[in-house]
């Protein structure tokens, strides 16, 4: 490493580093994170991965130029368990997408994650809610799930983010 190494261009990851990061990720978060006793949405859980990878090497300049490859790797993850057409797979991303980044930015944001209103409903809903069902905070059934589930995710979120690091330098702004 050189004083000047900055100068040089960024090495792209390729796009089997990106699937062999979702898939692995994916793995460990059904093997080592899951909430006890809820079944676990594995569509879901790879379209989450996979964003995760996407966003990062997006946002620092990393992702490659076939990226598209990436991404019919990632529809065909998710269809293999909820069969959708092309347009159905990047509304369906593009819906995840958003809900993802705006979820995770209110967790950074916020001192308390576990309080009544900063719970991150909609990536337990997505992580464990088959058919789109919503649970109710008001009823309160779900509170300890969903607080065993924030204390993993973080955990998981946290691990996650240490590797891209590691691996991936943050760009400077």
């Amino acid at each position: 490493m050189g004083l000047f190494d900055w100068l040089l261009p960024k090495k792209k990851a390729s796009v089997q580093e990106m699937r062999n990061m979702t898939e692995r990720w994916a793995s460990d978060y059904a093997k080592n994170y899951r909430v006890s006793g809820k079944g676990l949405v594995e569509h879901e859980l790879y379209m989450f991965c996979g964003w995760i990878v996407w966003d990062y090497m997006l946002n620092n300049g990393y992702l490659p130029k076939n990226n598209d490859e990436f991404l019919l790797f990632l529809q065909e993850k998710v269809s293999k368990v909820k069969k959708m057409s092309d347009i159905d797979f990047f509304a369906f991303y593009g819906r995840r997408s958003g809900m993802f980044r705006d979820e995770l930015k209110r967790l950074r944001a916020s001192s308390k994650p576990y309080l009544m209103e900063s719970l991150y409903g909609a990536l337990y809903e997505t992580f464990f809610l088959e058919d789109e069902t919503y649970y109710d905070v008001a009823l309160n059934d779900e509170m300890g799930e969903i607080c065993e589930f924030m204390d993993k995710f973080i955990a998981f979120w946290n691990k996650v983010n240490k590797e891209l690091l590691s691996n991936y330098k943050k760009q400077k702004k």
